[in-house]
C-alpha cells in the first residue's frame, strides 16, 4: 500500500476540501474551500489516478458572486457534490469565508447585512464530459449548503440550511425550491436516498428524519443514531454515510466524539432498522478528555473486497499532533483491521482528518483532507495482491449524495 498526499499547490492559500465525488470517467472532483482567509471563492478540482489534476470552476466567478466583491465568500462546497451516470455534476455552495479584508464572518450578526452578508448558495450544474457550466442558480437566498443529495428519477436536490437548519427540496426542471421547515439547531452532514427515492437525514438527537418523496412530506421517525451510554444522543447527527451493497441497507457514523458505527435498514418495516455496529474508539469510560476534532471518524468507502473502509484520528503523538489512521472493517464477522497511519513517506508528513472518500478503481482510494494549506487529497494505492477482489464489473458505484 502507497500512501501520497497531494497538495493542490496551484491554490496556495485554500486551506480544506470538504467536498469530494467520483464521477463515471473514474476521476475524482474535490472542492477546494478557502474558510480562514477573506475574499477567496471555493474552486474545483479535477485528479486522475495518474496523478494529473485541473482547477475547473471558480465557485465566486461562476455564481456572478466574485470573491472580492466585499460580501462573505462562496468559500467552500460542503459535502454537497455528486456527478451523475451522465457526467453532469451539480455543486452547491457553504458559508464561513469573511468578506475581502475581514478577519471573520458572522452569519448571525451581518444577516441582511446589504453589504457583507453571504449573498446565497449558489448552485452549478457543470457538465464534465464538454468540461461546460451548463446553468446556475441560486439554491436559497443568505443561507449556505450544509449537505445535498440528488433524487435521479424524479429530478430533486434535497439540502440542509446553515445557520437556519431548514430542510429543502429542489426540482430541477422547473428550478423552484421548497422549504420543509427547521429540523434542529446545529446542522446534519448528510443527506442520504433509499432505492425509491426518499430522503433521510437526522436532527441534533440522532433521531431519523424521512422526506417522502411521494407525499412531499418530512416524516420524524422512531430511530435514533445510536450513541456511547455515557452520552445523552445530543449532537448525534449524520457525518458520513455510505451505501452497502444491497442500496435499501447504509453504514454510517455520527459528527459527535467517540461516534458508534451503524447500519440502517430502510425496508425493514414501516420505519427501518437501526443496528448498533459498536464504537470505533474502544476502552472508553467517558472521563477522557476528548472532543470531535480529536476522536472523528469519516471517509467511509466500500472496496473491491466488500469491506468498508474508513479513516479514524486515532493515534496521538509526542508532538501533540493527531494523526488518522485507515482502518477497514467486515461487517459480517465485526472484524476491524488497521492499515496504519495516513502518512507520505516521502513527504514525512501525516494526514489529520479525513471527511470524505471515493474509490476511482480496483486499487484507487481517494480521501479528501483538512488541516492542510494548501488543500488537497490523500491517494491510497493498494498493490497487486493486497485486495480481494470481489467487486461486480461497474465498481466503483456512483455516490449520489454528498
Amino acid at each position: 500500500m502507497d500512501i501520497r498526499i497531494v497538495d493542490f499547490t496551484e491554490l496556495p492559500v485554500h486551506d480544506t476540501t470538504w467536498a469530494l465525488n467520483a464521477g463515471p470517467d473514474r476521476r475524482a472532483y474535490a472542492a477546494a474551500c478557502c474558510e480562514h482567509l477573506g475574499g477567496v471563492a471555493a474552486v474545483i478540482v479535477r485528479y486522475a489516478t495518474d496523478g494529473t489534476r485541473e482547477a475547473l470552476v471558480d465557485m465566486g466567478e461562476v455564481s456572478g458572486q466574485p470573491a472580492d466583491n466585499g460580501r462573505a465568500t462562496q468559500c467552500k462546497i460542503h459535502y454537497s457534490l455528486i456527478i451523475d451516470a451522465e457526467g453532469v455534476l451539480y455543486a452547491a455552495t457553504h458559508l464561513s469565508g469573511p468578506p475581502l479584508g475581514h478577519l471573520v464572518y458572522n452569519p448571525w450578526g451581518n444577516w441582511n447585512d446589504p453589504h457583507v452578508s453571504f449573498a446565497g448558495a449558489a448552485l452549478l450544474v457543470y457538465d464534465t464530459k464538454t468540461d461546460s457550466v451548463l446553468w446556475t442558480d441560486q439554491l436559497y437566498p443568505q443561507e449556505g449548503c450544509r449537505c445535498l443529495a440528488l433524487d435521479v428519477n424524479r429530478r430533486r436536490l434535497y439540502s440542509c440550511t446553515y445557520p437556519l437548519n431548514h430542510f429543502h427540496s429542489y426540482d430541477l426542471q422547473s428550478r423552484l425550491d421548497s422549504d420543509y421547515g427547521r429540523i434542529g439547531a446545529v446542522n446534519p452532514q448528510a443527506v442520504w436516498l433509499d432505492p425509491i427515492g426518499n430522503a433521510y437525514t437526522t436532527d441534533d438527537n440522532g433521531r431519523i428524519l424521512r422526506f417522502d418523496a411521494e407525499a412531499c412530506r418530512l416524516e420524524t421517525l422512531d430511530r435514533f443514531i445510536p450513541h456511547p451510554p455515557f452520552e445523552s444522543g445530543w449532537h448525534h447527527m449524520v457525518y458520513d454515510v455510505v451505501a452497502c451493497q444491497d442500496p435499501s441497507k447504509v453504514v454510517g457514523v455520527a459528527w459527535t466524539a467517540w461516534p458508534h458505527l451503524w447500519l440502517y435498514d430502510m425496508e425493514d418495516g414501516d420505519q427501518g432498522r437501526m443496528t448498533d455496529l459498536g464504537p470505533l474508539h474502544l476502552g472508553l469510560t467517558g472521563h477522557e478528555p476528548n472532543c470531535i476534532n480529536q476522536s472523528h471518524v469519516g471517509g467511509l468507502a466500500f472496496g473491491p473486497d466488500g469491506l468498508l473502509y474508513y479513516s479514524i484520528m486515532s493515534e496521538r503523538r509526542p508532538d501533540h499532533s493527531i494523526v488518522s489512521h485507515l482502518k477497514r472493517v467486515d461487517l459480517a464477522s465485526g472484524v476491524h483491521e488497521d492499515l496504519g497511519p495516513l502518512c507520505d513517506p516521502e513527504l514525512g508528513q501525516c494526514v489529520r482528518y479525513v471527511s470524505r472518500a471515493v474509490w476511482l478503481s480496483r486499487r484507487d482510494l481517494i480521501l479528501a483532507v483538512i488541516g492542510r494549506t494548501p488543500t488537497g487529497i490523500a491517494h491510497v494505492r493498494f498493490d497487486d495482491g493486497e485486495l480481494d477482489d470481489t467487486a461486480p464489473e461497474d465498481f466503483p458505484p456512483l455516490r449520489l449524495w454528498g
